[in-house]
């Protein structure tokens, strides 16, 4: 099975993951495992719950090892892992939120409500805030399915009364829109909104589109609108999310110790913060145990369920214990000989070894890096990414992950999926302001003036009006948004209105047109001339590029790996190359420019690196300086800082080769 393949091709089922299954067939187990490290533990769990019908809970200690462990389980079972979040609201902070943590929560008990067994994954300050009920929740929800009769005004007035707000075009969750038989809906426990189309009374279809587009990405027969449950708290209907959990989940937990002691903490200060509201207001207030969980009531509640603690020291008296028998890797920081060494010793005690790789480059640097070994070294790379190595005695496997050999920060994917879907062109509508100057491509610049609802054919019909010279009116379609853009020129020129009808802007457009292609003519020739041109075909990349590479303390981003393989490519060709790379602050072109200098140096070539300003010449020195550490290059630097014997001696130098 897809779902599988991962965890069973890479891994196999560990011997720990029987045991615990085993131990599981006991009603409201307490299992307790000991030394299982690093991402052993993901490993056993997926290997666990991979084929079990019941809801699991993981808790880990912060939100950095549950967002570590959220990636490692998705990659492990292939199968979608919900990310329970803290909303970091203050104690007595009421105001709406509508943040991407809080979107994350509600999904949640969306799912546990809707009994999908979902897996869910949090840590102790995301429990110690506590959630509205199920009853509540219910309650506050509203169900829709083709075929219900709803007049559209009734509608509207139950998402008003839930505090959904009626906007032109729904662009995030908790709005909705009417335009005629058409209405949007943003949930807050759904990625994407839903289109429902009326009849009359009658809901005919419900499509869930895209906002960027507008368009269908799919159909349902049923939906589920949720609110924001978190903008009110009410003292009756808030609870622990434990007490949401079906009595046959499986809670894991890595310390109960350290959990108790937040929740403990979090607790102590809403007591604190309830203490200065009291001081300062006259209104009603709501006491902290209806806000949080404290420690003991966690403990009271973990007792109905099944639990595992993955910890050497436990705090439930285990019914079962499984023993790992798993260590940390040896701390490599790019030293080989050390792997090397590491690597024949878990040979000979029987231990196959894997090196987890999260690239193909990767893969080829390991394989460039030890093909030349006068060593026989027994391993495999595998092309496959874990947060953390271990060696496991019990399961005869040595697992290095690439990351941790090159000592280079490992970076987690968040589960922030709900921030990504913004609409741009949507956006931009909104933005503009009556009288603001806007450019059609079919009829020039016209004046915007607003949202406009108009009769067409029998059917009310939302345009956006456009005045142009004379008054001339033009209406488009909210379909045909990329139609228009905001015009944009130097800050205070104002343009010309362009008259509806009028070849002039035709004319404008053909004498663009007819520029841009004699542009386009004289940069070919220069290519063409460039290409008849014989330059220098760099080498292959070296062991040492490898090794350059390798030692980048990030992970590179797929658009570096693409930027590099391409100057790569280039600069092997005989044709000189003429690439230009664009980027903003921080994504990492400097990386980039360091790989092309060190493959040209690789190959004895000089390399000049010119830079604006006289601040980003001593700073670029400083990361090649660096960068080059342990490579056999020579670098140096020229600004007007310098003296001028010391420009002379750098010339020199460079002149001498």
């Amino acid at each position: 099975m897809a779902a599988e393949a991962p965890l069973l091709t890479h891994f196999g089922i560990p011997k720990e993951a029987i045991s615990v299954k085993d131990a599981l067939k006991t009603e409201k187990a307490k299992i307790q495992i000991v030394e299982l490290t690093g991402s052993s533990f993901a490993i056993t769990a997926s290997a666990v719950i991979k084929e079990s019908s019941n809801p699991q809970l993981f808790i880990l200690r912060n939100k950095e090892d549950a967002s570590y462990f959220t990636n490692d389980i998705e990659k492990l079972l292939n199968n979608e892992v919900f990310f329970y979040p803290a909303s970091y609201r203050r104690a007595y902070q009421f105001e709406e939120t509508d943040n991407a943590n809080i979107l994350l929560r509600i999904e949640v008990l969306n799912k546990l409500i809707q009994k999908r067994n979902p897996i869910i994954i949090t840590y102790p300050e995301a429990l110690s805030e506590k959630v509205v009920s199920r009853k509540e929740l219910k309650k506050n929800s509203v169900s829709l399915k083709v075929s219900d009769q709803i007049e559209i005004d009734i509608l509207k007035e139950i998402l008003l009364n839930l505090n959904f707000k009626k906007v032109e075009f729904v662009i995030e969750a908790g709005e909705f829109s009417v335009r005629g038989g058409i209405v949007d809906i943003y949930s807050f426990a759904d990625e994407l909104p839903f289109r429902l189309e009326f009849f009359d009374t009658t809901i005919e279809s419900i499509r869930i589109f895209d906002i960027n587009t507008q368009l269908s990405v799919n159909t349902t027969n049923k939906i589920n609108i949720i609110p924001n449950t978190e903008a009110k708290k009410s003292i009756n209907h808030q609870v622990s999310l434990l007490e949401y959990l079906p009595k046959n989940t499986v809670i894991w937990i890595k310390d109960i110790t350290y959990t108790k002691g937040i929740l403990n903490n979090y607790f102590d200060k809403a007591n604190e913060e309830h203490k200065k509201y009291l001081t300062n207001s006259t209104t009603n207030h709501l006491l902290p145990d209806c806000l949080f969980t404290n420690g003991d009531e966690f403990l009271d509640q973990l007792k109905n369920f099944s639990v595992i603690e993955n910890n050497n020291k436990n705090f439930l008296k285990p019914t079962d214990l499984v023993n790992g028998n798993t260590t940390p890797i040896t701390t490599i920081n790019k030293q080989f000989d050390l792997l090397k060494k590491d690597i024949q010793k878990n040979t000979k005690e029987g231990l196959s070894n894997i090196i987890l790789c999260s690239s193909e480059e990767q893969e080829d640097r390991f394989n460039s890096i030890f093909k030349n070994s006068e060593e026989n070294l027994d391993f495999k790379c595998i092309l496959f990414s874990l947060h953390e190595g271990f060696i496991d005695y019990i399961n005869k496997q040595a697992v290095y992950t690439d990351h941790q050999i090159f000592n280079r920060h490992h970076k987690f994917k968040s589960k922030t999926k709900f921030t990504n879907t913004q609409a741009i062109s949507i956006k931009q509508l909104t933005s503009l302001n009556i009288g603001d100057f806007v450019t059609h491509i079919d009829h020039g610049v016209g004046k915007f003036e607003g949202l406009h609802k108009i009769e067409n054919h029998g059917n009310e019909q939302e345009v956006i009006k456009l005045t142009y010279k004379e008054g001339d009116i033009l209406y488009i379609s909210i379909h045909s948004l990329h139609k228009i853009a905001k015009f944009s020129a130097k800050e205070g020129l104002e343009p010309k209105i362009n008259q509806l009808g009028s070849p002039l802007w035709k004319k404008t457009k053909e004498k663009t047109k007819t520029k841009v292609k004699k542009i386009a003519y004289d940069l070919i020739q220069l290519y063409a001339k460039r290409k008849s041109k014989i330059g220098f075909a760099f080498s292959p990349d070296t062991y040492l590029q490898h090794e350059l590479e390798s030692s980048f303390i990030y992970e590179d981003t797929d658009d570096q790996v693409k930027a590099t393989s391409d100057i790569k490519i280039d600069m092997e060709k005989q044709m000189p190359m003429d690439r230009l790379i664009c980027g903003d602050v921080g994504f990492g072109k400097t990386e980039i420019a360091i790989r092309a200098a060190f493959k040209a140096v690789a190959d004895s070539k000089q390399v000049a690196v010119l830079v604006p300003t006289t601040i980003l010449a001593l700073q670029h020195y400083k990361t090649f300086v660096k960068r080059f550490k342990h490579l056999p290059c020579k670098i140096d630097y020229i600004n007007r800082f310098k003296s001028k014997k010391e420009q002379k001696e750098t010339l020199k130098e460079v002149s001498s080769g």
